[in-house]
């Protein structure tokens, strides 16, 4: 659902980092903010439903694979 991601390949997202296009951080930007963003709903919503401590041990399992 990132835009970013949604748009534009992984391998352009890197050409335009290793040539420094600036167009390359606006990009990694907008990405993340779409990470951070997403990451506190979920936090919210586990918090809202009293399972933070099983969203918490989840979060570290993705994490630690890659996910």
């Amino acid at each position: 659902a990132c835009e970013s991601c949604a748009r534009f390949s992984r391998a352009y997202l890197h050409h335009l980092d290793r040539c420094g296009e600036m167009l390359g951080p606006m990009l990694a930007s907008i990405h993340n903010l779409h990470y951070y963003l997403n990451l506190m709903r979920e936090v919210r919503e586990a918090l809202d439903e009293g399972t933070f401590a099983q969203y918490a041990v989840q979060f570290a399992r993705d994490r630690a694979r890659g996910v």
